[in-house]
């Protein structure tokens, strides 16, 4: 969402120095075909133009205001409801405008066409010349729409040619399809005044290219102009999406009829344009934080000093004090070292709690520059962690699942489908409540095992949700709280290895047994697990694989090469923890 934003903000300042432009330079000639195609080709480069991207060195002044305000909006993209939280109160008013703000333009685009189209259905139609010509008895102000022409018998009767040419010119112009792409603009830039007047400045457009028409035609034009005048007399408008015969401004109409033709050389003007669309293009190009950041993001394998000489460093950031990490994450972490020695290269544990808290920005920037590391591994990042470091294009591998706005290559368990199978698992046991340990951390991974979890469709299923904050005194709250609101939860699926210590230790406090009056899955495994009886009914892959994979992974990256994403799909390993349960009538 933030990145939407951010394309938004930059089209709609293409759009406010393009109206500036034509206002300025174009909208006083008389070359109405050449300035309709000039708005509309306007308007295709404010939706062109933020898409380019281009990288400076350093930060220009005209930058760094853009880039502020991208940076800001970027936050907007980070959905957990702890990050929202921190937010500033103002940035969630804004989004929250603007969605209403669409919503309320979405509405009245589709009453201007329900109204358009009730109006069409209470005459009576004809075929002329391939046209519908639909005949109104109550009075109504001339109009055309794509083939469609809707006049009153009276206007038809009284000055049906003049009004006929006017409406035709309109169709064969092709009009109608200006109008529903300036609608469409209008629809995601509501906001922005400079949309609405460049509408308003195509359909004066449209009504000149027609009273041209109209006079080419060999019409008298004191005529046709007293036509004009009694028609624009008690004339209302009824919607915005018509071509009317009496749409613009009378005065501006009259005035461009009996104006001198522009001379051929004022469509130079148009050429001013290519500046412009040059410094907004610069405007919006992303410089790099530093020199020494640009360094770390183009090593190649070619260019790493010999392990004689020197040794990279790779990086592992990671929230968690290392007391907390998981014994196969450690075990992990020691055999990466060990096999990257062979390319000199070491491992270095970065503890970063705060990652997971607001902006951590600059710190992540300072962090990089003075550790000098050849590339990354981020594990258990957030979202904008991820988009920093995509943003940055700094070498790293998510060890765990990336966000889409990042896109970041990861390497990670299918958590979606492991708590899905879970669930598939303990309702063939005859399980039908059961409640998934789910910690609150804003990470991608635990929405994927809440996703793969609920999405198990079967009757009588019934899944909970227990929140697992790494406080053991919270989480017996949290688990009282559930088995009282759901006496017949008859087992517990642990998502992290950490959660089964408490698990049991809360179990045996109320004299329960395992399994016979509560069943345990843990979606991971620990040593300690082996110790346990009795044994846990656990999910784990091949841990030798999977850490070879990541290896490939970043010798490949280090490489320059191109990687690709690996989700593993774990195997059951069914123990003693799991019994048949009856589920109830």
């Amino acid at each position: 969402m933030g990145i939407f934003f951010v394309y938004i903000l930059k089209s709609s300042v293409c759009l406010t120095i393009f109206y500036l432009f034509y206002k300025l330079l174009l909208s006083r000639d008389t070359f109405h075909r050449f300035n309709r195609i000039a708005l509309l080709s306007l308007i295709m480069l404010s939706v062109i133009i933020p898409f380019c991207e281009i990288t400076l060195e350093e930060a220009t002044a005209i930058q760094r205001p853009v880039m502020d305000l991208e940076n800001l909006l970027a936050a907007v993209s980070m959905r957990t409801s702890a990050e929202s939280a921190s937010q500033p109160v103002w940035l969630r008013v804004m989004v929250i405008a603007y969605i209403i703000g669409g919503i309320l333009t979405l509405c009245q685009f589709a009453y201007s066409f329900y109204a358009l189209f009730r109006l069409m259905r209470q005459g009576t139609p004809k075929l002329v010349d391939g046209i519908h010509l639909i005949l109104m008895d109550q009075p109504v102000a001339p109009f055309s729409w794509m083939q469609t022409i809707v006049i009153s018998r009276k206007d038809f009767e009284e000055s049906g040619i003049e009004i006929m040419t006017h409406e035709m010119a309109h169709i064969k112009a092709r009009h109608s399809i200006d109008l529903l792409i300036s609608e469409i603009c209008i629809l995601f830039h509501w906001f922005n005044p400079s949309v609405w007047l460049l509408r308003q400045e195509l359909q004066n457009i449209h009504e000149y290219e027609a009273d041209e028409s109209v006079l080419n035609q060999g019409v008298d034009a004191k005529r046709y102009q007293l036509l004009l005048i009694k028609k624009a007399v008690g004339a209302q408008r009824f919607t915005s999406m018509a071509n009317s015969f009496n749409h613009s401004s009378l005065k501006k109409r009259i005035a461009m009829m009996l104006k001198q033709k522009s001379s051929p050389w004022a469509r130079l003007k148009y050429l001013y344009v290519l500046p412009l669309a040059a410094l907004t293009v610069v405007a919006f190009a992303r410089p790099e934080i530093s020199h020494e950041l640009e360094k770390i993001s183009s090593v190649k394998i070619s260019e790493i000093i010999p392990v004689q000489e020197k040794k990279e460093i790779l990086g592992f950031l990671t929230p968690q004090p290392l007391k907390r990490l998981a014994q196969s994450v450690l075990a992990e972490i020691y055999t990466i070292s060990k096999i990257l020695e062979e390319d000199g290269i070491s491992v270095r544990i970065f503890e970063a709690p705060w990652i997971l808290g607001n902006n951590p920005d600059k710190r992540l920037a300072k962090l990089v520059t003075k550790s000098e590391c050849v590339c990354w591994i981020l594990h258990r990042s957030s979202e904008q962690t991820q988009l920093w470091f995509k943003t940055h294009r700094i070498p790293c591998i998510v060890r765990g699942t990336s966000y889409q706005s990042s896109n970041l290559p990861y390497l990670d368990r299918h958590w979606a489908a492991t708590t899905h199978h879970a669930a598939q698992h303990l309702w063939n046991k005859g399980h039908r409540t059961v409640g998934l340990c789910l910690p609150p951390d804003p990470l991608k991974g635990h929405q994927l095992m809440q996703k793969g979890f609920f999405s198990f469709v079967e009757q009588g299923w019934n899944p909970i949700l227990v929140p697992t904050p790494f406080e053991t005194p919270l989480f017996f709250e949290y688990l009282a709280k559930a088995f009282k609101e759901h006496p017949d939860m008859s087992a517990l699926v642990a998502t992290r290895g950490n959660q089964i210590v408490p698990i049991l230790s809360w179990v045996e406090a109320r004299s329960l047994s395992i399994p016979d009056q509560l069943s345990l899955v843990s979606l991971t495994y620990e040593p300690f697990m082996e110790r346990l009886l009795p044994t846990i009914t656990y999910y784990e892959e091949n841990q030798t694989k999977t850490v070879h994979k990541l290896i490939r992974m970043l010798r490949s990256l280090t490489a320059g090469k191109n990687i690709k994403s690996i989700s593993v799909i774990p195997e059951i390993y069914p123990g003693q923890s799991v019994s048949l349960h009856a589920p109830s009538a």
